[in-house]
């Protein structure tokens, strides 16, 4: 990352919510959920479509 500097473009919500529903595909619920709560601390807005879904997965990984 350092190497590119100003040219690294840090991954949107979006590209992380994907990255963070294939551990959730993989069943790997630890890790699925870690990566959520880190994603509800990035989303503050209650209203956002991301953020409720986040919430939903780290419900859904709790009771797995």
């Amino acid at each position: 990352m350092h190497a590119l500097g100003k040219e690294y473009v840090y991954p949107g919500v979006e590209l992380q919510e994907h990255a963070r529903q294939a551990f959730y595909d993989a069943h790997q619920m630890e890790g699925a959920r870690a990566e959520f709560e880190k994603l509800l601390t990035m989303l503050k807005d209650p209203a956002n479509p991301a953020r409720q879904r986040a919430q939903l997965r780290v419900a859904e990984c709790r009771v797995s």
